[in-house]
């Protein structure tokens, strides 16, 4: 056999749930540890520095499935992507991605194996043409307050940015990674 599935009444699913209008599905299950991903040419990666609110995690991750992404890389201080608030925002993108753990030494060797050209975001950068489509790609997003970390910043290749109105110059990290996801993921 395969996993025990039981019927739950509506009470139950209530109380038992994490969110106030439950989708109709509790799930328990065994978490492994994940090995990281063997890029093939033109991936594109996601890369979370120190992004701490549960929120934006899953809603990257979920933005992340959306647009097609390979993989997203959770740096050292980032919100457990299974967190049940992070689950809730992801719509189980996260159950679909397995975002992997990943400190940034690790995933700063894992790109320099790979060859991935690590693309920051941030207020005011700029990139003078995207990269190409059949490059293994990441784009590292920073903490909600402080952005990227220096060791992240020091191994991008570029800046990436989002225009916006004159006199304001800041969005929602999950806001601003899934514009710049969708464009990364459109571009070549």
């Amino acid at each position: 056999g395969g996993p025990a599935v039981y019927l739950a009444d509506r009470d139950l699913q209530r109380r038992l749930g994490t969110v106030p209008s439950p989708e109709g599905l509790l799930a328990l299950a065994v978490r492994r540890d994940a090995d990281l991903p063997s890029p093939r040419p033109g991936d594109l990666f996601l890369y979370l520095d120190k992004v701490q609110d549960p929120v934006n995690v899953g809603m990257l991750v979920r933005s992340a499935l959306a647009f097609g992404l390979a993989g997203v890389l959770l740096g050292a201080g980032t919100a457990d992507a299974f967190h049940p608030t992070a689950m809730a925002r992801s719509a189980g993108a996260s159950l679909r991605l397995a975002p992997v753990p990943c400190p940034a030494e690790r995933f700063l060797a894992w790109a320099g194996r790979h060859g991935a050209r690590i693309l920051g975001a941030e207020a005011g950068g700029v990139l003078s043409g995207l990269p190409e489509k059949r490059e293994t790609r990441v784009l590292a997003l920073g903490n909600e307050g402080g952005g990227l970390s220096p060791e992240i910043r020091a191994a991008c290749s570029g800046f990436l940015s989002i225009p916006m109105s004159a006199g304001w110059d800041s969005l929602n990290v999950a806001v601003a990674g899934s514009l710049l996801m969708r464009d990364l993921a459109a571009a070549g």
